[in-house]
């Protein structure tokens, strides 16, 4: 039914039940019937509902109706059969001509409009036909109505006197998120004259205020300004500093051509445009702005319009509130802005400024005496805060200005369309970056005449960049970090934290009457948590508004004793949320490797919710980022626990498909969805047709934001969703991440200031001062131990403390525990007779994971001076009881690092394979090793060195004496032994660093190699060098025994004897000759064993000539007689190879085969090792990072380049200790 009377549309609440219609708001009306005095004052749900034509379903519209559970007993009356039959005459189509029922919903004036159409059609002299989107409708008197049958029936709705706008935007947080961005065509049109009306002129946006096409003429409100300039007046004139303040303010704005002077005669000045009242703003806790001059655009008299009723709002162009945040979390180095009188800085055109006049003062004076002063008329030329359009004006000439820059600097105009209002919180990963950045955007804004300023950034490096390129940003230390106090959330520079700004409660301290407005507004304008950190917490003060509106309590009547008191103990709480926090950043580490989005919903009869968390993957672990949480009241009509489930997976559905919108890097497959209810996820995975409509709808919309596959279960006790459903106390919430902390005592001690700074904080208390006592450091150990017990142990706990005992099935059953008087839960044993302490015949349960149980045994350990696992636990058991203890101990105590420097073995790893150039057939010499040995001292006191060619496949040795370590004498030797052996291929060598603790000469020899013109001369020859790892010596293990035994053999010989230059040499050709002919392998009991000097002469170099006979040199005259000897020499040194790849090659098959095929160590980037180093004592060994491994042959590590506090080395994983604990 339409109803022109009603100025609200409304909907039986039957009809709402029916169809399942979702409460998008709610209301406080006061209903006035048809000739009533009183009315009844309640808060009324509203619904969404669209109407549409039975006939044509594309004529529809979208009306809000207020829900109420009686319209009228009075029924619609179908038409008589002569006003069918004249409608069927005139070809007529009525809306409802056939059904006569009881009114389900009633439209009011606030939607007959757009329903009426303009054509109407006259039936008789009483009854017209007038069209509208759902056919016609008969308005007027049929003259055959039965008068028994007549009703009447008046509706008006009024708004209650309290700004419930403000309760509005109660419920609009809960929806944040979920708001529809589409822009109207009336939005459009608005945008359209905007642009037209805007000009540009000497870096200023000029433009006008949005009127309404059908706004009436404004009436002078000059009186209501006056009067409320002398109500004014009366303020001012007890606070004389706030009356300086404001004077200022107006000068400087008179200075500064903001405001200008109306030169007009009295009468035409009074009695045209619209005179703003104001009053003054004290913001003690703003660093900037102290004072604000707030003028009032909807001051109006009786009968009349106000400016702001005259003025469209305009579109919501800021930005999402939500998203800001969320996305500044995500940025290693954050920075914020504001900018200065954004509002004033744009202008308005003359014609608009006569509706934007104030009064003021006339003269300057210490204070405002309207009684000697002359009231003057001002204006405002630029866009006043408190008018109703400034919000889009500002918005828009921002969007407007910025598109002239977006190609030049497109990450700085990106930055600046997210300005919310006239503050920017963002952020980069880059200093560089934000130098560029912050520069583009002072620059881009300082064309339309705003100053970006007062920036602020949690990184010193940063700011100290901002300073030396003259940028208004925060001077002190303290101011050093991103105040998000636009926001209603604090950010801990100095640590990077997100906690909260609790000063505005100190007032409430000795709160005396407590009202339901209090209540409502302590909780809507001092808490404003849009990203949910504090839901566990709030969701109380939400249980408890819905009890105080459940009860129909007026507003400034004081409220039960039993809600006052509850109300009480939640505000002497927040106190303790002084310390709370959670980190800024999701990610610690910007090397993660993915990221996954994990979101629990859970619910109880009360509340359901939801909570998000990241799920990040670096190199050697997971760790997990609260992003944001929601919470719901249950509705007041009873649902079963299932569909309240089913309501909190919905909110997941929701929050996951909006995060996935506000961090790119989530995909699909890395979302996943969980919930503790087995019926919830049964419908999520099923038809959503197969279910009733309730469940239909809302598994309909989770399927189209989620895919079902992605719904998982996981047990109550894991879900982290509880806590929103049940609410707790800020004391249960842990003041401090223990996973930031490794000292127990600290924690303790910080906790201890806390819990008595809350206390001191509460009326009536005794203020403890000084230092802390033990009862302070008990009381702050238990707190955490109750804190883990609740936790994990929630189930026992609750049996116990309402005197139940525990079940069977629990992991505590065996312990017989019980409650102590604290309320902590402890072993019951079988030592109550004894003389032991009650502590130590009741140690306090502690669970196996929790972090306070490995700070426990931590602390404990270090007391015992790194006792071992045995007397650890007995010390512990002292006090406490922990679960799986020995184990738990002993997995603790394996990662204590200073027990780890004593305990920890070598890297190791599986034998590499044999390199090419040492197991395939090759020419002798072509790969060589070198080694040095000496000095020798010869007979006339000079020095001697040998230099050492050995083959890597034959084996053969090749030695030389140089009698100077000269870079010449070097390569003179080297060249004698390519002379005689041919060049080689490649030669393999030490580290010239190895050699550190060396005798000097014999390093400068081996420096000498790396000099550039040794380094030309093999480069010439074709010759590459290669260096084997630096203090790896058995890498260059066939060269190393060479030198052995050439060590061994010259030892012997010489004994303690001098020889001469001459005779050294002699010596040490005959040992090469001696090691040239020994035996590659085991002595079989052939005659010839296989040996190096096979390969050089074909036979053994120390093996006696044939003397039989003459040799016949006849057989050697003649060129057939030749090459048949050289094809004879061929066959004997292939049968040698053969013999080398039978006997020699299967030999080193052998060899060591089996050692170190399991043991190996795994090293990574960034591990932390200690050096070994020979000939030092452990302790005093050198730690060092990795940032590099190096991998052999096989793909696995061999060595790894380390960082040390001296330098960067490079070791093989032989020497290297790996002190990393998580793996």
């Amino acid at each position: 039914m339409l109803d022109g009377g009603a100025n609200k549309s409304f909907i039986l609440r039957e009809v709402v039940e029916l169809l399942d219609l979702k409460v998008i708001n709610k209301e406080a009306l006061v209903i006035y019937t048809f000739g009533s005095e009183t009315a009844e004052k309640r808060i009324y749900d509203i619904v969404e509902i669209t109407l549409q034509n039975v006939q044509c379903t594309t004529r529809n519209i979208k009306i809000q109706a207020v829900v109420i559970d009686s319209i009228t007993s009075a029924k619609i009356r179908i038409p008589s059969q002569f006003i069918r039959n004249v409608a069927l005459e005139k070809g007529i189509e009525l809306a409802d001509n056939s059904t006569s029922g009881r009114i389900h919903v009633l439209i009011g004036s606030d939607y007959i409009s757009e329903i009426l159409g303009e054509r109407n059609i006259r039936i008789s002299k009483r009854l017209i036909a007038a069209d509208s989107i759902f056919g016609y409708l008969l308005q007027g008197k049929e003259e055959e109505i039965d008068g028994k049958d007549i009703s009447a029936n008046h509706l008006i709705a009024e708004n209650e006197e309290l700004d419930f706008d403000r309760v509005k935007d109660l419920w609009l947080l809960e929806t944040i998120g979920n708001s529809n961005k589409d822009v109207s065509m009336s939005d459009k049109e608005i945008l359209k004259s905007f642009e037209q009306n805007t000009t540009y002129t000497n870096k200023r946006y000029e433009t006008r205020l949005l009127w309404k096409e059908d706004s009436k003429e404004l009436n002078s409100n000059y009186e209501i300004a006056k009067r409320r300039l002398f109500s004014l007046n009366k303020t001012l004139e007890k606070n004389k500093e706030l009356f300086l303040k404001y004077d200022d303010i107006i000068r400087e704005h008179l200075r500064d051509g903001i405001v200008e002077r109306v030169e007009m005669n009295l009468d035409r000045n009074i009695n045209t445009g619209y005179f703003l009242p104001h009053h003054a703003v004290v913001r003690e806790q703003k660093d900037s702005t102290k004072v604000r001059i707030v003028f009032d655009a909807s001051s109006k008299s009786k009968g009349a319009l106000s400016l702001n009723d005259c003025l469209e709002s305009g579109p919501n162009l800021n930005p999402d509130l939500l998203k800001i945040i969320l996305r500044f979390r995500l940025h290693k180095i954050a920075f914020c802005a504001d900018t200065q009188r954004a509002f004033l800085e744009v202008g308005i055109a003359k014609e608009d400024r006569e509706f934007l006049k104030f009064l003021w003062i006339k003269k300057e004076g210490p204070n405002l005496d309207l009684s000697t002063h002359d009231i003057e008329t001002l204006r405002y030329k630029r866009v006043t805060f408190g008018v109703k359009c400034s919000p889009f004006l500002l918005a828009a000439i921002i969007r407007l200005h910025l598109e002239k820059y977006e190609k030049k600097y497109a990450k700085a105009c990106e930055m600046l369309n997210e300005l919310y209002v006239d503050d920017l919180i963002n952020g980069t990963s880059d200093i560089t970056e934000a130098i560029q950045l912050s520069s583009e955007m002072i620059y881009i804004l300082s064309e339309a005449s705003m100053n970006l300023r007062r920036w602020a950034t949690n990184s010193p490096i940063l700011n100290e960049a901002w300073k030396r390129a003259n940028v208004d940003c925060l001077e002190t230390s303290e101011n050093l970090g991103v105040p998000l106090k636009i926001l209603g959330i604090i950010s801990d520079n100095m640590n990077d934290n997100l906690t909260f700004d609790i000063k505005q409660f100190e007032k409430l301290r000795n709160l005396e009457v407590v009202t339901k407005r209090i209540i409502l507004s302590t909780y809507l304008f001092m808490l404003f948590d849009p990203i949910g950190i504090m839901n566990p917490f709030t969701v109380r003060m939400k249980l408890l508004l819905q009890t105080i509106w459940e009860l129909g309590i007026p507003w400034d009547e004081c409220v039960p004793s039993e809600i006052k008191a509850t109300f009480i103990e939640w505000l002497n709480e927040i106190e303790v949320l002084r310390k709370f926090e959670i980190p800024r950043l999701y990610f610690n580490e910007v090397n993660w490797e993915s990221v996954e989005l994990h979101l629990f919903s859970d619910a109880s009869p009360k509340c359901y919710g939801s909570v998000a968390y990241f799920r990040i993957k670096y190199a050697d672990r997971y760790v997990t980022s609260f992003i944001m949480s929601k919470s719901r009241l249950a509705p007041l009509k009873k649902l079963t626990l299932p569909r309240l489930e089913l309501l909190g997976a919905l909110i997941s559905a929701r929050m996951g498909h909006y995060l996935q919108d506000t961090f790119p890097m989530l995909k699909g497959e890395n979302i996943f969805y969980w919930s503790d209810s087995q019926i919830c996820i049964h419908w999520i995975k099923g038809k959503a047709d197969d279910w009733k409509q309730f469940v239909r709808n809302r598994v309909s919309e989770i399927k189209e934001k989620t895919n079902p596959n992605r719904w998982h279960h996981c047990a109550g006790k894991f879900n982290p969703a509880d806590k929103l459903t049940r609410g707790i106390s800020a004391q249960a919430l842990p003041l401090l991440n223990l996973d930031n902390y490794s000292d127990l005592d600290k924690v303790i001690r910080i906790t201890s200031y806390v819990l008595r700074f809350a206390n001191n904080c509460r009326p009536n208390r005794e203020k403890v001062i000084g230092n802390l006592t033990a009862n302070e450091l008990i009381n702050a150990e238990k707190y955490w131990v109750r804190c883990v017990q609740q936790t994990e142990f929630e189930t026992e706990y609750e049996e116990l403390k309402h005197h139940k005992s525990v079940t069977r099935s629990s992991k505590l059953f065996s312990l017989n525990p019980m409650m102590t008087e604290d309320g902590l839960l402890c072993l019951g044993g079988r030592l109550q007779k004894s003389d032991f302490n009650f502590h130590e015949k009741h140690p306090l349960i502690l669970p196996t994971k929790s972090r306070l149980s490995q700070l426990l045994i931590i602390r404990e350990h270090q007391r015992l001076h790194h006792a071992g696992v045995s007397e650890t636990l007995t010390q512990i058991r002292e006090n406490f009881w922990i679960l799986c203890g020995r184990q738990t101990v002993k997995s603790c105590l394996n990662k204590c690092l200073i027990c780890k420097k004593f305990k920890v073995r070598p890297g190791n790893q599986i034998m590499a394979p044999l390199p090419a150039n040492r197991i395939q057939a090759s020419y002798p010499f072509e790969n060589v090793g070198i080694d040095f040995a000496g000095p020798i001292y010869t007979r006339n006191t000079d020095k001697a060195y040998i230099a050492l060619f050995t083959c890597a496949v034959t084996r053969a040795i090749h030695l030389e004496v140089v009698s100077s370590l000269s870079t010449e004498h070097f390569l003179l030797a080297f060249r004698r032994f390519i002379s005689r052996r041919g060049i080689c291929h490649t030669v393999n060598s030490d580290n010239a660093m190895a050699f550190k603790s060396a005798d000097i000469e014999l390093k400068r020899l081996y420096m000498n190699i790396c000099e550039p013109e040794v380094q030309n001369y093999f480069g010439k020859k074709g010759i590459k060098w290669q260096y084997i790892v630096e203090r790896a010596a058995w890498w260059g293990g066939y060269w190393e025994r060479m030198v052995q035994i050439t060590k061994i053999a010259l030892r012997k010989i010489l004994g303690r004897a001098l020889v001469s230059f001459e005779e050294l040499q002699t010596i040490l050709a005959e040992i090469e000759a001696i090691i040239n002919s020994r035996p590659l392998t085991y002595v079989y009991n052939e005659p010839f064993p296989l040996t190096p000097a096979n390969f050089l002469t074909g036979k053994r170099l120390t093996a006696l000539p044939n003397c039989s006979g003459k040799r016949n040199i006849e057989l050697f005259k003649g060129k057939k007689e030749l090459i048949k000897r050289y094809l004879y020499r061929e066959k004997i040194l292939n049968n040698f190879w053969k013999r080398w790849k039978r006997e020699y090659l299967l030999q080193l098959k052998g060899a060591n085969l089996n050692k170190n095929v399991n043991v190996k160590t795994e090293f990574n980037v960034n591990d932390i090792v200690l050096i070994g180093e020979e000939k030092v004592p452990r302790q005093l060994w050198k730690l060092g990072k990795v940032i590099d491994v190096h991998k052999g042959r096989d793909s696995k590590v061999r060595s790894a380049t380390i960082k040390t506090s001296t330098g960067i080395i490079k070791r093989p994983i032989q020497l290297l200790y790996n002190l990393e604990i998580v793996k």
